[in-house]
């Protein structure tokens, strides 16, 4: 691997566990500090600022459907057609948006710890966290069902529904 000429920028995960973690970060150094600044989160990224106000704009009611949507598909998490309506819903009130969620490390962070208090998250945050969980499953296959398992799902959904009233 050729790192001649490259910039080393700063590690914001964290500290190297063991030598892979350093070979994966070599293997992502960045040509300049302007291509590392394009990856990093930028909480007033125009797309965020925008879903803001999207979220806004959607109706109570189609948020008391989501929420009832949510509920039905618990009983039978990704295996039934009411998963399927949530998910549906989801995606049709763009819940799910495409934001630089592979480097919001502080969501990252906050989905993984398990003392993690939901109830002082806003609307943008709960769609944050319903994109990040819902992206990242897309690679792992075991995301959705461990935030399902462990209450982080449950924990968002009542944090909408008190949004909401």
């Amino acid at each position: 691997m050729d790192i001649k000429g490259k910039e080393i920028l700063a590690y914001n995960e964290g500290l190297f566990e063991d030598e892979f973690d350093l070979d994966e970060y070599i293997e992502i150094i960045y040509d300049n500090i302007e291509e590392y600044k394009k990856e990093m989160f930028d909480p007033h990224d125009p797309i965020i600022v925008k879903q803001k106000k999207h979220l806004g704009k959607i109706d109570k009611q189609e948020y008391h459907k989501l929420i009832e949507l949510y509920n039905n598909a618990k009983a039978e998490w990704k295996k039934g057609e009411a998963f399927t309506h949530f998910y549906d819903l989801l995606s049709d009130l763009k819940i799910i948006f495409p934001f630089n969620w592979t480097s919001w490390t502080e969501g990252k962070r906050k989905l993984l710890n398990p003392i993690t208090d939901f109830s002082k998250c806003s609307l943008i945050e709960l769609s944050m966290f319903v994109t990040t969980i819902f992206r990242s499953d897309r690679f792992d296959d075991v995301s959705l069902d461990q935030y399902f398992e462990n209450g982080v799902m449950e924990n968002i959904f009542l944090q909408f529904k008190h949004l909401i009233q």
